[in-house]
């Protein structure tokens, strides 16, 4: 394996990580707005 494949793995599966945790945040955030609104109903 080269330094730039492994580099192009590294910042892949970087780029992964990021998009999980956002979409993890942006489903706790939308559960939260909605038990929310449930609450205020």
């Amino acid at each position: 394996m080269s330094l730039v494949e492994a580099g192009m793995i590294t910042l892949v599966s970087m780029v992964f990580v990021f998009f999980i945790l956002a979409a993890l945040w942006g489903a706790l955030l939308l559960f939260k707005k909605i038990f929310k609104e449930m609450k205020d109903d």
